[in-house]
């Protein structure tokens, strides 16, 4: 016995379905209760008493169906069909008879798999069999690797023809792929559509490179283990055969993970294949294969291409972190992960027109956040922490600065708070802070002075993203005057003649603000404004604002622990954590 076997185990005692039941309570339970004489019960209770703590078991329903199959039935003959419903593992098998005590994985999703599969009540399916059959029910059923129909179509003699039909179809799918990055301008891309289809078109020059597919390449290896040997199964000959995004991506993380456990075989590899007779074309071998992102183009061309007329076609990953605002991909180095991580966030902020983050408009790419953590990288660099500040007399102090994370947490909110006004408010608003850009952008720092109402004078000293810092001297003795862009906002929305400081007093008390000193200074710039504010207002008016997406990318590169206490304070965002 290994930990490759899987069991399938049915739901139904007697005429009553308990999956429910068994999922609630976290268990599974054999039936032929006061039957334990039955001969069937006796074949059951043999393999119950193999199941060992950790072993997966999968609840299942097997019938049959001759409509609505994903996949076209010519004759018109039921298909067996095998639900898998819900995965989990044993954590405890008392021996009793009947029971297994079970943990049940929340996120696992409901699928159907068809041909291979068995009505008993304990199916024990092995990975080690070397059976095409089971293998491909196991990655299909603990990686959701999409079911191979063709396969067992053609195995059960259910389509003619079908490899010479096959062939013509990834023909023409190598030259689209050719098209769609215009061969004619950019040559690298033809030694890609090699790799991926495993032969070269030349006919003339064919034999001078020593070109396979990327399967065979890696079934050279001498030391895959026997999982990796399992796991070629999975992989096409031709890869141009894979034609969805998401079946894409389970393939190359599959390959990818084999290439990085064994690179310097790899690299062995492909040097004795880049021996090339006579004059033919050495780089478009694999002379210059990537080993890191030879997949990047075709995931492109499927992600894109494939999408044309269709507005539904987000990735799977896409659509899941829309729903749990939070996902972890986890995986060997090189394996893809952020390649995906930033696939997703182009597919969701642009809702499934592009998965390239090369296409989106500038202000889409603002939607996107990205850091990668390293061993220095602690809390006070992401959230929030004190920096130092020289003051005015010389001396050092620390000033309370955000992190990465909640600047980008903030711009998030400013959009969804933005979009739940009406379009007056917002353009109101906008107006008011393109004036106050346009003023920020005529002030020199360090010289650009105002007056008080009482005759004193300051200057800018520094401008944040949320506040204005000014100097003012009293006594000839330098001060550090703080103002809130906020407020200012909001008297230039409020777009009253203010004419004394105390007026301002009254004003933000409506807003349970209690100004006292800082009241001159916000007048006196307020003021300075006002006067400038035919000058200043040429900007170009915005269109009202929806409520946007945000994903915000966390790239780990070792293990940390940051504690995203503002991950959900905004429902626009999404966070992408990749840990290697």
């Amino acid at each position: 016995m290994t930990n490759n076997d899987v069991y399938f185990v049915g739901t139904m005692i007697g005429e009553k379905d308990f999956s429910d039941e068994f999922i609630e309570k976290g268990q599974w339970q054999l039936g032929w209760v006061d039957q334990e004489d039955n001969e069937q019960y006796q074949k059951m209770l043999a393999l119950l008493n193999e199941i060992k703590i950790d072993d997966v078991v999968i609840l299942k329903s097997t019938y049959t169906r001759t409509h609505d199959l994903p996949f076209e039935n010519p004759n018109g003959k039921s298909v067996s069909v095998m639900k898998l419903k819900k995965l989990g593992h044993v954590k405890q098998n008392p021996h009793d008879g009947h029971n297994l005590f079970i943990d049940w994985e929340s996120d696992f999703q409901p699928r159907e798999w068809y041909f291979y599969t068995n009505r008993q009540t304990i199916w024990k399916v092995s990975n080690s069999d070397k059976i095409d059959d089971a293998s491909q029910l196991i990655q299909f059923a603990l990686h959701n690797i999409k079911q191979d129909y063709s396969y067992f179509l053609d195995k059960l003699g259910l389509i003619a023809n079908s490899h010479k039909t096959n062939q013509t179809e990834l023909q023409k799918r190598k030259q689209d792929f050719l098209n769609f990055y215009d061969q004619g301008k950019w040559t690298a891309v033809i030694p890609k559509a090699n790799w991926l289809s495993g032969y070269w078109d030349d006919k003339q020059n064919y034999q001078r490179i020593k070109l396979v597919s990327i399967r065979q390449l890696l079934s050279y290896i001498t030391s895959l283990t026997a999982t990796e040997n399992e796991a070629l199964k999975l992989i096409p000959d031709n890869l141009f055969a894979i034609t969805t995004s998401d079946e894409f991506v389970k393939i190359s993380d599959v390959i990818n993970s084999i290439i990085l456990n064994h690179r310097q075989e790899v690299d062995a590899l492909i040097d004795s294949l880049n021996i090339v007779e006579g004059n033919g074309r050495r780089g478009w071998g694999y002379s210059n294969f990537k080993k890191r992102n030879w997949y990047k183009e075709y995931q492109k061309y499927l992600s894109q291409h494939d999408r044309k007329g269709d507005t539904n076609m987000q990735l799977k990953g896409s659509s899941l972190l829309i729903n749990s605002k939070n996902i972890i991909l986890r995986g060997a180095p090189g394996t893809g992960k952020t390649f995906l991580a930033k696939s997703m966030a182009a597919d969701i902020i642009s809702n499934g027109e592009t998965t390239d983050l090369n296409n989106l408009t500038e202000e889409q790419q603002n939607q996107i956040g990205f850091v990668q953590f390293h061993p220095s990288y602690d809390y006070t660099d992401f959230v929030e922490g004190l920096r130092p500040l020289a003051n005015v007399d010389g001396n050092m102090g620390f000033e309370l600065k955000n992190g990465v994370f909640t600047e980008f947490i903030l711009k998030a909110r400013q959009n969804l708070e933005l979009s739940q006004k009406s379009d007056k408010e917002q353009t109101i608003e906008n107006d008011t802070k393109s004036l106050l850009n346009a003023y920020i952008d005529t002030i020199t720092i360090g010289e650009s002075k105002l007056k008080l109402q009482g005759g004193g004078e300051f200057y800018f000293d520094t401008i944040d993203n949320d506040k204005i810092n000014l100097i003012a001297l009293r006594s000839n003795i330098p001060h550090k005057v703080v103002l809130k862009k906020n407020y200012l906002l909001k008297m230039l929305a409020f777009d009253s003649d203010f004419t004394r400081p105390k007026d301002l007093s009254d004003f933000f008390k409506k807003y349970n603000i209690i100004q006292r000193q800082e009241d001159s200074y916000y007048f006196a710039v307020y003021k300075d404004i006002r006067e400038k504010k035919q000058k200043l207002e040429n900007h170009e008016r915005k269109s009202p604002v929806s409520k946007n997406p945000f994903v915000f990318i966390i790239d780990i590169k070792t293990m940390q622990s940051i504690q995203l206490q503002n991950a959900r304070t905004c429902d626009n965002i999404g966070v992408l954590g990749i840990v290697a």
